[in-house]
Protein backbone atom coordinates (compact mmCIF):
# COMPACT_ATOMS: atom_id res chain seq x y z
CA UNK A 1 0.00 0.00 0.00
CA UNK A 2 1.57 3.62 -0.80
CA UNK A 3 1.04 6.19 1.70
CA UNK A 4 -1.41 7.94 -0.85
CA UNK A 5 -3.52 4.93 -0.50
CA UNK A 6 -2.79 4.55 3.34
CA UNK A 7 -3.45 8.29 3.69
CA UNK A 8 -6.71 7.95 1.54
CA UNK A 9 -7.89 5.60 3.75
CA UNK A 10 -7.36 7.72 6.68
CA UNK A 11 -9.85 10.44 5.24
CA UNK A 12 -13.51 7.75 6.10
CA UNK A 13 -11.38 7.06 9.57
CA UNK A 14 -10.88 11.01 9.73
CA UNK A 15 -14.90 11.28 9.16
CA UNK A 16 -16.57 9.10 11.46
CA UNK A 17 -13.96 11.62 14.25
CA UNK A 18 -15.38 14.37 12.66
CA UNK A 19 -18.99 13.47 12.46
CA UNK A 20 -19.59 11.59 15.86
CA UNK A 21 -16.75 10.42 18.03
CA UNK A 22 -14.54 13.51 19.34
CA UNK A 23 -12.23 11.46 21.21
CA UNK A 24 -11.15 9.22 17.80
CA UNK A 25 -10.94 13.17 16.50
CA UNK A 26 -8.29 13.78 19.47
CA UNK A 27 -6.57 10.46 18.58
CA UNK A 28 -6.34 11.44 15.12
CA UNK A 29 -4.73 14.71 16.20
CA UNK A 30 -2.60 13.41 19.29
CA UNK A 31 -0.78 10.00 17.73
CA UNK A 32 -0.22 11.38 14.32
CA UNK A 33 3.02 10.44 14.45
CA UNK A 34 2.52 6.61 15.56
CA UNK A 35 -0.52 6.46 12.54
CA UNK A 36 2.00 7.80 10.15
CA UNK A 37 4.32 5.28 11.25
CA UNK A 38 1.26 2.16 11.82
CA UNK A 39 1.86 1.62 15.35
CA UNK A 40 0.11 -1.60 15.53
CA UNK A 41 -0.94 -0.65 19.09
CA UNK A 42 -2.34 3.27 17.69
CA UNK A 43 -3.93 1.79 14.64
CA UNK A 44 -6.07 -1.14 16.26
CA UNK A 45 -7.60 1.98 18.45
CA UNK A 46 -8.55 3.61 15.40
CA UNK A 47 -10.02 0.96 13.40
CA UNK A 48 -11.73 -0.51 16.52
CA UNK A 49 -13.41 2.59 17.49
CA UNK A 50 -14.24 2.80 13.96
CA UNK A 51 -15.51 0.04 13.16
CA UNK A 52 -17.81 0.52 16.57
CA UNK A 53 -18.93 3.84 15.09
CA UNK A 54 -20.08 2.37 11.42
CA UNK A 55 -21.64 -0.41 13.64
CA UNK A 56 -23.52 1.79 15.75
CA UNK A 57 -25.04 3.61 12.76
CA UNK A 58 -26.09 0.30 11.05
CA UNK A 59 -27.52 -0.98 13.92
CA UNK A 60 -29.29 1.88 14.75
CA UNK A 61 -30.82 1.94 11.11
CA UNK A 62 -30.14 -1.60 9.31
CA UNK A 63 -32.43 -1.21 6.47
CA UNK A 64 -31.56 2.42 5.79
CA UNK A 65 -35.34 3.14 6.66
CA UNK A 66 -34.87 5.93 9.68
CA UNK A 67 -32.58 8.19 7.38
CA UNK A 68 -29.64 7.72 10.16
CA UNK A 69 -27.18 6.29 8.24
CA UNK A 70 -26.93 8.91 5.58
CA UNK A 71 -24.90 10.55 8.24
CA UNK A 72 -22.32 8.43 6.98
CA UNK A 73 -22.10 10.57 3.45
CA UNK A 74 -20.21 13.89 4.76
CA UNK A 75 -18.18 14.91 2.58
CA UNK A 76 -19.20 12.25 0.08
CA UNK A 77 -21.79 14.78 -2.10
CA UNK A 78 -19.07 16.96 -3.19
CA UNK A 79 -16.73 14.44 -2.92
CA UNK A 80 -18.58 12.47 -5.45
CA UNK A 81 -18.93 14.78 -8.09
CA UNK A 82 -14.94 15.59 -7.66
CA UNK A 83 -13.97 11.94 -7.80
CA UNK A 84 -16.32 11.41 -10.82
CA UNK A 85 -15.12 14.76 -12.95
CA UNK A 86 -11.66 13.55 -12.27
CA UNK A 87 -12.80 10.43 -14.25
CA UNK A 88 -11.95 8.76 -11.01
CA UNK A 89 -8.06 9.57 -11.12
CA UNK A 90 -8.51 11.29 -8.10
CA UNK A 91 -8.79 8.73 -4.70
CA UNK A 92 -11.85 8.12 -3.15
CA UNK A 93 -10.61 8.85 0.32
CA UNK A 94 -8.72 12.36 -1.56
CA UNK A 95 -11.88 13.47 -2.77
CA UNK A 96 -14.12 12.72 0.43
CA UNK A 97 -11.31 14.64 2.08
CA UNK A 98 -11.66 17.64 -0.16
CA UNK A 99 -15.52 17.08 0.14
CA UNK A 100 -15.53 17.33 4.21
CA UNK A 101 -13.79 20.65 4.02
CA UNK A 102 -16.13 21.95 0.97
CA UNK A 103 -19.05 20.69 3.41
CA UNK A 104 -17.37 21.92 6.94
CA UNK A 105 -17.14 25.50 5.40
CA UNK A 106 -20.62 25.48 3.77
CA UNK A 107 -21.70 25.11 7.58
CA UNK A 108 -19.53 27.89 8.55
CA UNK A 109 -21.15 29.92 5.87
CA UNK A 110 -24.53 29.22 6.78
CA UNK A 111 -23.27 30.40 10.89
CA UNK A 112 -23.92 26.58 12.02
CA UNK A 113 -19.99 25.99 12.66
CA UNK A 114 -17.78 27.98 14.55
CA UNK A 115 -13.95 28.81 12.48
CA UNK A 116 -11.48 27.38 15.13
CA UNK A 117 -13.79 23.89 14.02
CA UNK A 118 -13.49 24.66 10.20
CA UNK A 119 -9.77 25.06 11.06
CA UNK A 120 -9.23 21.73 12.73
CA UNK A 121 -10.55 19.81 10.08
CA UNK A 122 -8.61 21.44 7.32
CA UNK A 123 -5.45 20.57 9.04
CA UNK A 124 -5.86 17.53 10.69
CA UNK A 125 -6.66 16.33 7.02
CA UNK A 126 -3.53 18.28 5.52
CA UNK A 127 -1.30 16.89 8.75
CA UNK A 128 -2.46 13.63 6.72
CA UNK A 129 -0.82 14.91 3.49
CA UNK A 130 -5.24 14.55 2.03
CA UNK A 131 -5.87 16.97 -0.54
CA UNK A 132 -7.91 20.47 0.82
CA UNK A 133 -8.39 22.16 -2.34
CA UNK A 134 -10.47 21.67 -5.28
CA UNK A 135 -8.22 20.21 -7.57
CA UNK A 136 -6.86 23.53 -10.29
CA UNK A 137 -9.12 23.22 -13.59
CA UNK A 138 -11.97 21.25 -12.20
CA UNK A 139 -14.76 23.91 -12.73
CA UNK A 140 -17.37 24.45 -10.13
CA UNK A 141 -20.42 25.22 -12.36
CA UNK A 142 -19.76 21.59 -13.56
CA UNK A 143 -19.49 20.54 -10.07
CA UNK A 144 -22.62 21.94 -9.42
CA UNK A 145 -24.32 20.15 -12.30
CA UNK A 146 -23.08 17.28 -11.10
CA UNK A 147 -24.14 17.42 -7.54
CA UNK A 148 -27.97 17.86 -9.26
CA UNK A 149 -27.50 14.14 -10.27
CA UNK A 150 -26.34 12.93 -6.83
CA UNK A 151 -28.79 10.38 -5.33
CA UNK A 152 -29.64 11.96 -2.25
CA UNK A 153 -30.98 14.83 -4.32
CA UNK A 154 -35.10 14.76 -4.87
CA UNK A 155 -36.82 17.43 -6.38
CA UNK A 156 -34.75 20.32 -6.20
CA UNK A 157 -33.96 19.31 -2.49
CA UNK A 158 -30.45 17.97 -1.64
CA UNK A 159 -30.58 16.05 2.02
CA UNK A 160 -26.61 15.35 3.68
CA UNK A 161 -25.22 16.02 6.83
CA UNK A 162 -23.99 19.08 8.03
CA UNK A 163 -21.43 19.74 10.41
CA UNK A 164 -23.08 21.25 13.85
CA UNK A 165 -19.51 20.94 15.60
CA UNK A 166 -16.60 18.55 15.85
CA UNK A 167 -18.20 15.45 16.66
CA UNK A 168 -21.83 15.97 15.74
CA UNK A 169 -23.11 16.17 12.54
CA UNK A 170 -27.36 16.42 11.55
CA UNK A 171 -29.23 15.70 8.50
CA UNK A 172 -30.71 18.88 6.47
CA UNK A 173 -32.85 19.05 3.89
CA UNK A 174 -31.11 21.79 1.84
CA UNK A 175 -32.71 23.40 -1.14
CA UNK A 176 -31.03 23.33 -4.96
CA UNK A 177 -30.52 27.57 -4.41
CA UNK A 178 -28.29 26.62 -1.79
CA UNK A 179 -26.79 24.32 -3.26
CA UNK A 180 -25.70 27.08 -5.91
CA UNK A 181 -24.67 29.24 -2.49
CA UNK A 182 -22.32 25.92 -1.48
CA UNK A 183 -20.38 26.10 -4.94
CA UNK A 184 -20.49 29.50 -4.23
CA UNK A 185 -18.59 29.06 -0.97
CA UNK A 186 -16.25 27.06 -2.53
CA UNK A 187 -15.04 29.49 -4.95
CA UNK A 188 -14.22 32.25 -2.39
CA UNK A 189 -12.91 30.24 -0.34
CA UNK A 190 -9.00 29.66 -0.33
CA UNK A 191 -9.21 26.18 1.29
CA UNK A 192 -11.44 24.75 -0.70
Amino acid sequence: MTEIEFAAGLAEVIKYGVIMDYELLSILIEKRPEIIQRDPEVMMKIIERSLRNKARIVNTDEREELGFREILNFGHTIGHAIESNSVFEILHGEAVAIGMVAEARFSLDMDILDSRSYETISSILESYQLPTQIPEGMEFHILSETMKHDKKMREGVLRMPILVELGKAEMREIELSSNQNMISSLERDEKC
